[in-house]
């Protein structure tokens, strides 16, 4: 009983005038606070917009000069935002455009454009003893294209997911595409086999310089894309439960 009526009391405290009284004055100003760090923000920006604001300048007055596509790079990073690196890029002079550096960010900025309900870019790479396999080849059936790698371990744990799918829904029009960013033919091969991974495989064997990927923006694996009939993108990145969820409603 007397720790019930200490407790109280504790909490007494906290309905007490005096307290609601200093209470008040503190939210008076932290609202004060906010609203000057509100003002800041609008007149003077972030320190980070200030140095993307900077950069972005930069490019502009200084079409010409290599520190421009390096900027540029940056300000890209892995996912880039189109609508603002786009004009830039194109800004730059033809001499600059012609670098490795701006040809792979054009690249991979006409990778991020191919979203769902894009049409899908086709490409061609050589299966394991060698034959030309294109994505035309499977036009007609739901393509799921999955690129992957024999050292990735997130991959070799998502492959019996992709083995499930594939069991169940190869005989109703879907085929998967395994695109692999391997360098060694021999780790390519070995991983087909001991994940058991009876589709369709192809590789460059460049890794991450892989063509397919670079077309495709892929930055990290694995990563997937789901083609429709018609050659359109109509999902990407599908994987466990997600995938049979998709492709269950699809798929009849």
């Amino acid at each position: 009983m007397q720790y019930l009526k200490d407790m109280e009391d504790s909490k007494a405290v906290f309905s007490s005038s005096a307290y609601l009284a200093e209470k008040a004055i503190a939210d008076s100003l932290m609202a004060e606070a906010r609203e000057k760090q509100m003002e800041l923000l609008t007149k003077y920006g972030t320190p980070q917009e200030g140095s993307i604001n900077t950069k972005i300048q930069f490019i502009k007055n200084n079409p010409n000069n290599q520190l421009s596509v390096l900027f540029l790079e940056s300000l890209a990073g892995g996912k880039p935002d189109v609508a603002m690196i786009k004009p830039l890029l194109a800004g730059l002079s033809a001499d600059l455009k012609a670098t490795n550096k701006a040809k792979r960010l054009a690249s991979l900025l006409k990778g991020m454009e191919l979203v769902v309900g894009a049409k899908a870019v086709d490409f061609t790479q050589p299966d394991l003893n060698g034959k030309p396999v294109s994505l035309a080849d499977f036009k007609g059936k739901y393509l799921l294209v999955d690129f992957w790698a024999s050292w990735c371990v997130p991959c070799r744990q998502e492959n019996p997911n992709l083995v499930a799918a594939y069991n169940k829904y190869k005989s109703r029009n879907l085929e998967i595409l395994g695109v692999s960013l391997d360098n060694k033919k021999e780790s390519w091969e070995k991983a087909i086999i001991a994940d058991k991974l009876t589709w369709i495989h192809v590789s460059d064997l460049k890794g991450w310089l892989n063509a397919a990927a670079e077309i495709y923006s892929i930055r990290s694996v694995p990563s997937n894309i789901l083609i429709d009939p018609n050659g359109m993108i109509i999902a990407k990145d599908l994987r466990g439960e997600a995938l049979d969820a998709a492709l269950s409603k699809l798929i009849k």
